[in-house]
């Protein structure tokens, strides 16, 4: 807390989270200290680097430049005031299972650091032969062999950025000379440019997976393989793990699933003592999410004080499919089901009421969340229940407006499975549809024309029906379920029938958990 702090640097692998506190109301004031908790045990984080007491000058705080972890294997640069004594500087190394600490370098200005797997690396300035950046690389124990991965071209070449993901490198570096900045990697002992601009160009690597800003959003590149992507979000605070990109949507934080193309809002602002907290920094790796808060004033007076929070959070209680609270409360226009612990509302709540509620669609297993849509390439509100994903268009007019995944479809995609080369029905069966070349069970044709999305027309209609389910896909076949009860079984374009003999009448007829195995294949 103070007006002159800041936190400059997060960083978490999933159990620890450390940061950088930045103090200064002048130069000689100037502090930049490492901090950080152990999730597990409430622990603090340190690093002794304080320094020969039996030289007083040398006791001076040292200035924290950078840090990284991966695997509980902390690295920090430091340097010292210059405007007091030589203090501790380098790069230092610590092992937070047990302890031990060590010393890489003792650069009088060190550069950025990384940490991959039992890999400390980091940048400093070789002097002599024209003083270049070098990024060095040392394995995790004292007395290894440090190795020189590269050297800047000129000396007026300073890597600004360092970022390691299962041992690709990656940096950004600044040309003084021509106020230029490049974005690079290592490919086959080779230096490769992946970006260049006039401006420093944010990203954040983990696993194969490198993020990193370009004009008008974000693009992903595989490390492996060089395949790049570009993503329509406007972030310039953000963060990967390789599966998720997290990033400062300021009053929000926000998550894109890169497996799902799904995204949705992981954090909220919330009103604090009459002001609202802006976000800051973002980190995930290990399962977790950090991300820091500040509060620019404090009520009441004086209004010159600045509080930084610094959070965390597993992922997965960030995620849609993550238990809400119970309300206590009965809204207009939401329902909220204790079961799952989760909420209908609006649009979707009035389709569920309308055209099947519990028996055909379930419970729902997540809130609202945004996800491409493969087929028009546009973002749609979708949620899932038990049995359905619903889609949100509102390019559409009632009651087309709420539209149902083909699920069924995307099943048997899934399972490597072609429909289109399934035996087919002959076509004097009954309830036999040439648009597809199979036909709707006998056992399954009163529930099939009996329920509908509701258009308005006398009865259920067959193009009721058709909304609702979709033609058949698959002739019946015995199939073995998620349950792994063996049931005669039917795929339509969005339901999977099964017919289960033993249960009451009203129950034979049962509908496949489809949402529930689509939202477990997620991962989520």
């Amino acid at each position: 807390t103070g007006n002159a702090v800041s936190i400059t640097r997060l960083r978490t692998d999933g159990r620890f989270v450390i940061w950088i506190v930045y103090s200064s109301q002048s130069p000689g004031s100037t502090t930049a200290t490492l901090d950080g908790i152990d999730r597990l045990t409430g622990e603090p984080v340190s690093v002794d680097i304080s320094g020969d007491p039996e030289n007083p000058s040398t006791l001076w705080d040292a200035l924290a430049v950078d840090l990284d972890i991966d695997g509980g294997l902390l690295a920090l640069s430091t340097t010292w005031n210059h405007y007091h004594g030589e203090g501790p500087h380098g790069v230092f190394a610590k092992n937070l299972y047990t302890g031990e600490q060590w010393q890489l370098s003792s650069a009088n200005v060190p550069g950025p650091v990384g940490v991959s797997g039992s890999t400390v690396y980091w940048v400093e300035r070789i002097p002599g032969g024209g003083d270049h950046d070098v990024i060095r690389a040392q394995g995790a124990y004292p007395g290894a062999d440090t190795s020189n991965l590269y050297t800047a071209a000129t000396w007026e070449t300073f890597v600004k950025d360092l970022s390691v993901a299962e041992g690709h490198v990656i940096w950004q570096e600044h040309d003084e000379a021509t106020d230029s900045w490049r974005l690079a990697t290592l490919a086959a002992g080779d230096d490769l440019t992946i970006a260049e601009g006039t401006q420093r160009i944010p990203f954040d690597a983990r696993g194969d997976v490198l993020v990193y800003r370009e004009a008008g959003g974000l693009s992903v590149r595989s490390l492996t393989t060089g395949v790049t992507r570009h993503i329509a979000i406007d972030a310039t605070q953000f963060a990967t793990d390789g599966r998720y990109i997290v990033w400062n949507a300021n009053p929000l934080i926000r998550m894109y699933d890169l497996q799902t193309d799904a995204s949705f809002v992981a954090v909220t602002s919330n009103i604090v003592d009459g002001a609202g907290g802006q976000f800051g920094l973002v980190a995930v790796s290990g399962g977790a999410l950090a991300w820091t808060r500040t509060f620019p004033y404090v009520y009441p007076p004086p209004y010159d004080q600045v509080t930084n929070e610094i959070h965390a959070a597993p992922i997965s209680t960030r995620l849609p499919s993550a238990p809400r609270p119970n309300p206590d409360a009965i809204g207009a226009t939401w329902k909220y089901f204790p079961e799952t612990s989760h909420y209908l509302s609006w649009s979707f709540l009035e389709y569920w009421q309308a055209n099947g509620g519990l028996p055909v669609f379930g419970f729902p297993l997540t809130e609202e969340f945004s996800e491409l849509n493969a087929d028009t390439g546009v973002d749609y509100t979708v949620q899932l229940t038990e049995r359905q994903r619903f889609e949100y268009h509102p390019e559409n007019a009632p009651p087309y407006h709420v539209l149902l995944g083909r699920l069924g479809a995307e099943l048997l995609v899934s399972q490597g499975r072609d429909w289109t080369t399934f035996p087919t029905a002959d076509p004097s069966a009954p309830h036999y549809m040439p648009a597809t070349g199979h036909a709707i069970d006998e056992r399954f044709w009163d529930y099939w024309s009996g329920r509908g999305l509701d258009v308005g027309d006398p009865g259920v209609s067959f193009r009721e029906s058709l909304a609702l389910f979709g033609y058949p896909l698959s002739e019946p076949m015995m199939e073995t379920n998620a349950d792994n009860d063996t049931v005669l079984t039917q795929y339509f374009e969005r339901a999977v029938f099964e017919w289960h003999p033993d249960n009451p009448p009203e129950w034979r007829v049962l509908l496949r958990r489809l949402g529930a195995e689509a939202l477990s294949d997620r991962g989520w």
